[in-house]
């Protein structure tokens, strides 16, 4: 998993975001990052509480913290992912 606050992988990963995109918030309360959008892969499909990825090693989120200032590019796995996220 790889947390980047840089602002030029933000903004790529803003315009790589479909304009249908899942919304997710963190299913930590205290973590930095809170909420985000799903940037990639496009084909993802939601069953029994869990994203089925395929073909894709890795899921992008782009979002932001509470203050709604902290922007962020998050990176990881499909298990990463439902480790971290959920359904906003």
């Amino acid at each position: 998993m790889k947390v980047t606050e840089n602002m030029q992988e933000f903004s790529a990963a803003c315009m790589d975001t479909a304009f249908n995109a899942i919304c997710v918030k963190s299913r930590d309360r205290n973590a930095k990052y809170q909420f985000g959008k799903i940037v990639s892969p496009d084909d993802i499909r939601w069953f029994a509480g869990r994203f089925l990825i395929e073909g894709s090693p890795e899921i992008k989120v782009r979002g932001h913290g509470w203050d709604g200032e902290t922007m962020f590019v998050w990176t990881g796995t499909p298990d990463e992912f439902n480790e971290t996220w959920e359904i906003d």
